[in-house]
């Protein structure tokens, strides 16, 4: 029954949705990956070693994020959150609530915040890898939020017809055992997976996905755990990363925050070094969940 609740509350994070605006970005796609170089894009640079964290117990891999592990090369567009403030290219529906501390970028919300997101509005694509190392963290009692790291189409249409195509790349809450994620298919179906995974307070995971045009992988701690090739799910959509603490409507909230450590995206210009083999997604049904 666990495993099916916390399933659900990942499809249910599908489908809330445009409740940023996002606005459009002056771009030219790249014909060989389908990704736009945006001009407010931060510069590639060498990519850095990840910091192994054993924050009570729980080991981490080393090193911590796919694009090492695959060898997907030096990313083309990244935010490390090290200086200054956080980027006016992150369009946040909340300022107040979003900002940038001690190398990451940070979302608080409160008891009757609502749900709190933060966009990247200089960098989109068709086709790449995105990644992240992030936690959410609740800080009393109430109604839980809910931690969300996924693609928004550039081109948003909303969940009742379904054709946006939102990708959940990782769905949970705080003291979860198990990650969710999904990639709508149409008004009554998704495809998605479950990953049990320690989402104890403070314990930072990575979760990574690769798009190309004949599969969707997704990527937890530097694992491959599925692999998805069904023409539903590849609908060549062009994707911006989003961060999001998802409200339950009326309810009071607990206190909480979610913090990434750096977001990262990669061209497919360079192949994987390893085997994306995997099982393909669990194919399910949405009634009575997106409404």
């Amino acid at each position: 029954m666990a495993t099916r609740q916390s399933l659900l509350r990942g499809l249910a994070a599908l489908c809330v949705f445009g409740l940023l605006t996002i606005p459009a970005a002056t771009s030219q796609a790249d014909p060989s990956t389908g990704a736009r170089s945006d001009t407010a894009s931060t510069p590639a640079t060498t990519q850095r070693d990840d910091d192994f964290v054993g924050a009570g117990g729980y080991t981490y891999p080393r090193p911590t994020n796919a694009a090492k592990v695959f060898r997907w090369g030096t990313e083309t567009w990244r935010d490390e959150f090290e200086k200054g403030t956080l980027r006016a290219q992150w369009a946040v529906n909340r300022p107040r609530k979003v900002g940038q501390q001690q190398g990451q970028i940070t979302l608080n919300a409160g008891p009757r915040t609502g749900t709190v997101t933060a966009t990247a509005t200089d960098t989109s694509a068709a086709y790449g890898r995105w990644e992240t190392r992030v936690r959410g963290k609740r800080y009393d009692a109430g109604t839980p939020y809910h931690f969300v790291w996924e693609l928004v189409p550039v081109a948003a249409t909303g969940c009742a017809s379904r054709s946006d195509k939102t990708i959940v790349i990782a769905s949970w809450q705080q003291d979860d055992t198990q990650a969710v994620g999904s990639v709508g298919v149409d008004t009554a179906t998704a495809f998605t997976y479950d990953r049990d995974l320690d989402l104890r307070i403070g314990y930072f995971h990575t979760f990574a996905i690769e798009i190309a045009p004949d599969h969707i992988s997704w990527f937890v701690d530097t694992e491959v755990v599925h692999t998805e090739r069904r023409p539903e799910a590849l609908t060549g959509t062009v994707y911006r990363p989003r961060l999001r603490m998802q409200a339950v409507p009326g309810a009071k909230m607990a206190r909480s925050r979610m913090q990434a450590d750096w977001v990262r995206y990669y061209s497919l210009a360079r192949p994987g070094a390893k085997p994306i083999t995997a099982p393909e997604m669990t194919r399910t049904d949405l009634s009575g969940v997106c409404s």
